[in-house]
C-alpha cells in the first residue's frame, strides 16, 4: 500500500492537526472488544500488509529478520471458517440482546444545536438537535445538505470532503463578505473534555471571508472565550472521538449516491476500511517499517566505520609509546616550574613588605592633620557665634513700622491742613471780590437816591404802577437767587468736608499701597508698558488691540460697525479737568460701543479670545444724546462741554454717567452773580420807581441798608475766616515739628542699624574665612584618608595575593627553601622546554597532545561500538512491537469483517432478504450476495448486486451501511439521501430498520437528511424531525414538528 505523502493546502482547505493520536474504536463497547484474542499466526510466506507486498532491504546479515518481520494476509477458506465458528455465536449473542434493548443517551460529544449565519444559501437558519436520531427533511433546494456542510466545516472538516466547494469562500452566500458557523457539543459526564473551563457545552463558532481568512472561537456554554487556537479543537475532537473526515462518519449527499451506486468490490471494500480508520492504521505501519528499514541501513553504515577507528587508535598509542621517552627531560622541567612558583611567592612577599612600610608612615601623618582641622573648626565656631550675637542686636533693634505709620498720619494731617488753607484762600478772594461788587452797589445806590430825588416831580402815576409791579418781580427773584445761593454754599461747603475726608483715606491708602507693592517686578512692568505706549498707541487700552479692530472691520455685524476703545475719540479741551474726568470716567475709555444687541456676544467672544477681561460693551443708537432731563445754560460748564466727543453716541453714553457732576466748577460763583444780578434788577427797579413816587427813595435807601448788612456779614464772616486760618496755621506749625521729631527719630535708627549690619558683614566675611580654612584641612584630611585607605587596600590584596599564591604553591609542590630569583629560573625552564618543543616538533605533537589523541581514539572506538549495539537493539524491539502491532490489526479487521456479515444478515432478514459479504482481504475487494423473496424462481441462487432493482440495491446497500456504523466508535453519524432510489415498501422497511437500529445504540446520535415525506413513518420519543420550508433562500430559525 502507498504511503502518505505531505501536502500542503491553502487556507480555505487547510488540514486539520494531525490524527495520528487517534484510533479506531472499533466496537461499540468495551465488552464486545475483549471478546477477541489476539493469536500468533504461522508465518509461511512474504508478509504483506492490505495485500501488497513491501520491499526488502536485503543484506547478509539481515536476512532471517526480514523473514520475522513480514506477515502473511492470505488466509485459507478453512482459517476463516474456523474463525468464524470460535467468534460468530458471541457476536449472535450480543446483537440478539441488544435488540430488545434502547440504547441510552451520550453524555458528551454529540452535537446540541447548529446555527448558521450567511452561509450557502441560508441567512440565518438555527437547529436544535435530538439526542438519538434527528431527521431533516424538505423539498429539493431547500437548503438540506447545508447541515452537514456546516458541521463539518465548525468541526475542521475540509471543504472539499463536502462536495459543495473547493474552499471556504464558495459556502460564503451570494452577496456576502462573510459567514459564520456555530456548532454546541455536549460535555457531561465522567469523560467530559475540560469542565471546569467549558462547562456542560463546548460551543465552537467558525468565522471565515471571502478573501479565504477564518478564525475559530471556542467557548463556554456561558459564552467565555477560552482557545482561538485549531490544536484544542483537534484535542477535543480526538477526547471525543469525532472523526468529521471520516466519509462513514458524515456521508454528503455525493458520497452518499456513490455508496449507493458503487458496483466495483473494490470501492466498497477501501469505504470499509477508511471508514473503520483501519487504512490510517496500515499507513502508519508502513512508515514505521520504513523507518526500521533506514535504521538498518544507518547500522550497516555504520559497522563499516569501526576498522578505521581501530587503526586509528593503534597507530595513536604507538606514536605515545615513542614519544614517552621524553619524560625524564620533562621531569627536570617540573622541578624547575616547582622552584618558578616559590620564586614568585617570595617576590610578592617583599612586595608586600615594601607596601605595609608606606602604609606605616601615612597612618604616622594624618594626626598633625586631625589637629589642624580641630584648629579651624573652633575658629569657624568662634566666627560664628559672633554673628549670632550681632544678629540678635539687629534683630533686638525690631522696626520701625510705627514710626512710619506716625510720619505717614501727620503728612496726610499737613496735606488736608493744606488743601483747607488753600480753600480758605479760594474763599478770602470770593469774599474781596464780593465786597468790591457791594462798595460799588453802595456807591451806586447813593448816586440813585440823589438822582431819585431830582427827578421825581418827573413821573407819573402809571408809570409808577409799572415799576411797582416789576419791583414786586424783582424782588421774588432776588428772593428766589438768594435762596438758591444759600443753598449751593452749604451744598459746596458738604462737598468740600467729604472731598476732605475722601482724599485724607484715599492718600493714607495710597501710602499703604506704595509701601507693599513697591517690587522691582512691577516696575518692570510698568517700564516695559511705557515702552510699549510710545511704540503702540493702542497699548493702553488691552492687549492685541490692533488685531482686535482688524477683526471688527472684516467682520458682519446686525448693527453699525462697533468702534472702539472710546479713549480714541475723546480730547479734553482744557487740562485743568484732567484728574476729576479720569477719576470719573477713566474705566470707560477701554469701552467699545455697538448699536445692536445681537452683536454685544460677538464682540466679547474677541475680547476673551485675547484676553481683555476687563473691556466693556455699550450698547446705544448714533443719535444725539437726550436732554429730557434737562441740560444747564451755555454758562455752566458740564462734561459734555468740558470734551471733545467725535461720535454723537458716545457723548451720549459720557452724559449718562456723569448726570451727578453736570456742573464742573463755579457753580457758588455761578449762583452769586445771579443773585448779584437779580439784585442790581430790583435796585434799577426801585431806582424807576422811586422816579414816580417819594417812596422811591425809602427803596433805594433800604436796598443801600441791605447792602451794607450784607458786607457787614461778609466782613464777619471773613474774620472767621480769619480765626480759623490761624487755627490751622498753628496746627500745621505744630505738625511740621512733631514731623521733623519723627524724621530725626527714624534717621538715628536708620544709622544705628547701618553701624551693627557693618558688623554683622564683616562677622560673617571672618566666618566665612574660617569656613574655608576648615574646609581646606577637612579636604586635605579625606584625600589624606583616602590614600591611606588606598595604601591599605593595596598592602592587603598583596597579602591575600601573598597568601593565596602560597596556598596555591603548597599545592603545586612542597616548599623549596631558598629559592633563586625569578629571572634566573624562567631562564633555566625556558631552555628545557625549547629541547622539549624540538623533540616534540620531531614528533609532530606534544606529549599531552598524543595523550589525548590516543584517549580520543579509543572513546571514538567505544561510543560507535556502543550506539551500534544500542540502535541494534532499539531496532529488535521495534520490529517486534510491529509484528505484534500487525497482528492485532489483522485480528481487528477479520473481528470487523466477520461482525460487519452478521448484521449485515441480521438487516437483510428484515425485508425477508438473505445474503452476505464476501472480504478478500488479500485483493481488497467486497461484495454482496443477497438473495430476495423472488428466490423461488432464480432456483435459490444468490443475486449479484448488479442484478438486483434499484429499490433492493439501495436497500441492501444500506444494511451494509449499518452493519460497518456498527463497528466504527465515533458518537455521530450523518447521512445525506439515502432512500433516493427506494420505492415506498423499502423505505418504509429501512426507514424502521435505521430507527430500530439507532434506538438499539449505545450513546449515539443519527443525523438523516431525506427530501421524502414522513407521513408513513412512525416515530417514538426518541426520534426528531426538522422540516425545512419550501426553497424561499430567506429562512431563518426552523419551527420544529
Amino acid at each position: 500500500m502507498a504511503k502518505r505523502k505531505a501536502t500542503i493546502t491553502s487556507d480555505d482547505d487547510t488540514p486539520e492537526s494531525s490524527q495520528a493520536s487517534k484510533r479506531a474504536r472499533t466496537a461499540d463497547s468495551d465488552e464486545e472488544v475483549v471478546e477477541v484474542h489476539a493469536t500468533p499466526q504461522k508465518r509461511e510466506r512474504k508478509p504483506t500488509i492490505n495485500g501488497k507486498q513491501k520491499a526488502k532491504v536485503h543484506s547478509d546479515e539481515e536476512e532471517e529478520e526480514e523473514e520475522d518481520l513480514h506477515h502473511d494476509d492470505e488466509r485459507n477458506e478453512e482459517d476463516e471458517k474456523k474463525f468464524e465458528d470460535d467468534h460468530g455465536e458471541a457476536i449472535r449473542r450480543k446483537l440478539e440482546q441488544r435488540r430488545n434493548t434502547i440504547g441510552g443517551i451520550a453524555e458528551h460529544g454529540i452535537i446540541e444545536s447548529v446555527e448558521m449565519k450567511q452561509f450557502m444559501c441560508h441567512p440565518h437558519l438555527t437547529f436544535t438537535f435530538g439526542p438519538q436520531i434527528n431527521f431533516i427533511i424538505g423539498h429539493n433546494g431547500s437548503g438540506k445538505s447545508a447541515v452537514l456542510s456546516a458541521i463539518t466545516i465548525a468541526l475542521g472538516g475540509k471543504a472539499n470532503t463536502t462536495g459543495r466547494g473547493n474552499g471556504l469562500k464558495s459556502f460564503v452566500r451570494e452577496g456576502q463578505h462573510k459567514a459564520e458557523v456555530t456548532i454546541a457539543l455536549k460535555n457531561q459526564g465522567e469523560e467530559a473534555y475540560k469542565p471546569k473551563e467549558y462547562g456542560k457545552s463546548i460551543v465552537i463558532r467558525r468565522n471565515f471571508t471571502r478573501d479565504g481568512s477564518s478564525s475559530w472561537k471556542i467557548m463556554s456554554k456561558d459564552g467565555t472565550l477560552i482557545s482561538t487556537k485549531r490544536d484544542e479543537l483537534a484535542a477535543i475532537c480526538d477526547h471525543m472521538n469525532i472523526q468529521v473526515d471520516n466519509p462513514m462518519n458524515v456521508l454528503t449527499q455525493d458520497a452518499a449516491r456513490q455508496f449507493l451506486s458503487a458496483s466495483h468490490p473494490s470501492d466498497k471494500y477501501k469505504f470499509f476500511l477508511r471508514g473503520t480508520q483501519l487504512s490510517q492504521l496500515s499507513e502508519e505501519y508502513d512508515t514505521c517499517l520504513d523507518n526500521i528499514n533506514q535504521t538498518k541501513k544507518v547500522l550497516h553504515q555504520k559497522k563499516q566505520v569501526i576498522p578505521d577507528l581501530r587503526a586509528a587508535f593503534k597507530e595513536a598509542t604507538a606514536r605515545f609509546q615513542e614519544a614517552s621517552k621524553a619524560r625524564e627531560q620533562r621531569h627536570k622541567a617540573g622541578e624547575l616550574k616547582k622552584e618558578l612558583a616559590w620564586a614568585h611567592v617570595a617576590a610578592k612577599q617583599e612586595e608586600m613588605e615594601a607596601k605595609f612600610d608606606d602604609l606605616a608612615k601615612a597612618q604616622r601623618r594624618l594626626p598633625r592633620i586631625e589637629a589642624e582641622v580641630e584648629t579651624a573648626e573652633s575658629q569657624f565656631r568662634l566666627a560664628s557665634e559672633e554673628v549670632e550675637r550681632y544678629e540678635k542686636e539687629h534683630a533686638e533693634l525690631g522696626n520701625i513700622d510705627h514710626l512710619n505709620d506716625q510720619r505717614n498720619e501727620l503728612q496726610e494731617k499737613i496735606r488736608v491742613n493744606k488743601n483747607q488753607l488753600n480753600d480758605f484762600r479760594n474763599d478770602e478772594k470770593a469774599m474781596n471780590s464780593s465786597l468790591t461788587a457791594l462798595n460799588r452797589s453802595i456807591k451806586d445806590y447813593d448816586a440813585q437816591i440823589a438822582e431819585e430825588t431830582r427827578r421825581l416831580e418827573a413821573h407819573t402815576q402809571a408809570k409808577r404802577d409799572e415799576i411797582n409791579r416789576r419791583l414786586e418781580a424783582a424782588k421774588e427773584a432776588v428772593t428766589v437767587a438768594d435762596s438758591r445761593n444759600k443753598e449751593v454754599i452749604e451744598k459746596k461747603r458738604n462737598k468740600v468736608n467729604e472731598q476732605a475726608e475722601i482724599k485724607g483715606k484715599g492718600q493714607a491708602a495710597e501710602n499703604q499701597k506704595n509701601q507693599l507693592q513697591e517690587r522691582i517686578t512691577e516696575c518692570q512692568t510698568m517700564i516695559t508698558r511705557c515702552k510699549e505706549q510710545e511704540k503702540n498707541s493702542l497699548a493702553t487700552y488691552g492687549h492685541d488691540i490692533k488685531g482686535i479692530l482688524q477683526s471688527i472691520s472684516k467682520m458682519h455685524w446686525h448693527g453699525e460697525t462697533p468702534i472702539g476703545p472710546l479713549g480714541m475719540y475723546v480730547k479734553l479741551k482744557d487740562r485743568n479737568w484732567a484728574p476729576l474726568l479720569r477719576a470719573q470716567l477713566g474705566s470707560l475709555m477701554t469701552s467699545f460701543a455697538c448699536t445692536d444687541a445681537r452683536d454685544r456676544q460677538h464682540l466679547k467672544r474677541l475680547f476673551d479670545q485675547s484676553k481683555n477681561f476687563h473691556v466693556n460693551v455699550i450698547i446705544s443708537e448714533r443719535d444725539l444724546f437726550d436732554y429730557s432731563g434737562g441740560e444747564p445754560r451755555g454758562d455752566v460748564l458740564t462734561v459734555l462741554r468740558a470734551l471733545d466727543a467725535e461720535y454723537n453716541q458716545y457723548r451720549q453714553a459720557y452724559d449718562s454717567l456723569t448726570k451727578e457732576i453736570n456742573a464742573l466748577t463755579a457753580l457758588e460763583r455761578t449762583a452769586y452773580e445771579t443773585l448779584r444780578t437779580a439784585k442790581t434788577a430790583h435796585a434799577q427797579l426801585q431806582e424807576e420807581a422811586n422816579e414816580e413816587m417819594p417812596a422811591g427813595i425809602s427803596g433805594l435807601q433800604n436796598a443801600k441798608d441791605e447792602a451794607e448788612a450784607e458786607k457787614a456779614s461778609i466782613m464777619k464772616q471773613f474774620t472767621n475766616l480769619a480765626k480759623r486760618k490761624n487755627t490751622i496755621n498753628e496746627q500745621q506749625s505744630g505738625l511740621l515739628t512733631e514731623q521733623n521729631g519723627i524724621k530725626q527719630q527714624i534717621q538715628n535708627f536708620e544709622q544705628l542699624r547701618g553701624t551693627i549690619t557693618a558688623k554683622v558683614v564683616d562677622a560673617v566675611s571672618d566666618r566665612l574665612e574660617a569656613q574655608k580654612n576648615h574646609q581646606f584641612y577637612q579636604n586635605k584630611l579625606k584625600v589624606e584618608q583616602k590614600g591611606v585607605a588606598e595604601i591599605e587596600g593595596i598592602a592587603n590584596t598583596l597579602q591575600e595575593e601573598f597568601t593565596t599564591w602560597t596556598e596555591r604553591a603548597e599545592e603545586f609542590c612542597p616548599r623549596v627553601e631558598n629559592p633563586r630569583k625569578v629571572v634566573e629560573v624562567q631562564r633555566l625552564l625556558t631552555s628545557v622546554e625549547a629541547a622539549l618543543e624540538e623533540r616534540e616538533r620531531r614528533h609532530g605533537a606534544t606529549v599531552e597532545e598524543m595523550t589525548i589523541e590516543v584517549n580520543k581514539a579509543k572513546a571514538d572506538l567505544d561510543n560507535v561500538e556502543r550506539d551500534l549495539r544500542s540502535l541494534a537493539a532499539l531496532n529488535n524491539a521495534l520490529k517486534r512491537s510491529l509484528l505484534l502491532r500487525l497482528d492485532r490489526w489483522h485480528e481487528f479487521r477479520r473481528h470487523i469483517a466477520l461482525r460487519c456479515k452478521l448484521v449485515f444478515q441480521c438487516h437483510l432478514s428484515e425485508r425477508g432478504y438473505y445474503g452476505k459479504v464476501l472480504f478478500d482481504h488479500v485483493n481488497q475487494t467486497l461484495q454482496l450476495k443477497v438473495q430476495t423473496d423472488d428466490q423461488t424462481l432464480t432456483q435459490g441462487r444468490d443475486k449479484d448486486p448488479r442484478s438486483l432493482s434499484g429499490g433492493e440495491k439501495s436497500f441492501s446497500t444500506i444494511c451494509l451501511l449499518l452493519s460497518l456504523w456498527d463497528s466504527i466508535g465515533c458518537p455521530i453519524r450523518c447521512l445525506d439521501e439515502f432512500d433516493v432510489f427506494m420505492d415506498a415498501v423499502n423505505r418504509r422497511i429501512s426507514m424502521r430498520m435505521m430507527i430500530d437500529t439507532a434506538n438499539a445504540s449505545d450513546k449515539k446520535q443519527y443525523v438523516l437528511i431525506t427530501p421524502q415525506d414522513m407521513g408513513n413513518v412512525q416515530v417514538g420519543n426518541t426520534v426528531r424531525v426538522h422540516r425545512m420550508n419550501d426553497p424561499e433562500r430567506g429562512q431563518g430559525t426552523l419551527a420544529f414538528s
